[in-house]
């Protein structure tokens, strides 16, 4: 985080979790502790509070200190099998990006160039998710994101974000969803082709 904006706290898959780092309490109480009114982004909303306050170090260790739970029989995130939702998951994500930007966009902002890549390619990957599998949640999801850029494009593949500039953003995660199926079709032959005997295939 040494450099980067504190809205950095809520974006990328290598984040800052509160609950692997150090704060002092004092702070904590200034700004006003956890917000228990969320049930996925508390973490990253502290920490982001706590780098608007003052600002993160890095403190090396030679051990982990922080574990991360996950259940075998339930995925973390997705549908409704998994532990979290991704539709609540990622419009509370936008809606907690918003407020941390004070609900400026990105020209108002004044965030660095890499710090605004990083909310792009994050808030994409957010919207691909939410395109698979509820197409209602995803034009919530794009109605919002537009706030921060009226005329925000997929953020990658490179060759996605231009055809977004002439076909719209909806069409053109279209485009990226009908180039998944060769790809999760030919996946799931090999994974069946690699199945060992016993496992019901035979």
């Amino acid at each position: 985080m040494e450099g980067r904006a504190p809205i950095m706290c809520l974006v990328g898959n290598d984040r800052p979790l509160h609950a692997a780092g150090l704060a002092r309490r004092s702070v904590l109480e200034q700004i006003g502790g956890w917000d228990e009114t969320l049930r996925f982004w508390e973490c990253e909303e502290v920490t982001f509070r706590l780098a608007k306050a003052g600002r993160l170090h890095c403190a090396p260790s030679p051990s982990p200190l922080y574990f991360w739970r996950q259940h075998r029989d339930k995925p973390y995130l997705g549908d409704a099998r998994a532990r979290y939702h991704t539709r609540p998951v990622a419009l509370s994500w936008i809606d907690q990006i918003l407020k941390g930007l004070e609900y400026k966009s990105f020209d108002e902002s004044a965030l660095s160039v890499r710090d605004r890549q990083d909310v792009l390619n994050y808030s994409s990957q957010w919207a691909r998710q939410l395109f698979r599998i509820d197409r209602t949640a995803f034009r919530e999801y794009l109605a919002k994101a537009r706030k921060l850029d009226p005329n925000l494009a997929p953020a990658y593949p490179a060759v996605i974000s231009v055809i977004a500039r002439h076909v719209g953003y909806e069409a053109a995660e279209a485009i990226v969803e009908l180039g998944r199926i060769p790809r999760d079709f030919l996946r799931k032959l090999l994974h069946g082709k690699q199945a060992p005997h016993g496992s019901g295939r035979d």
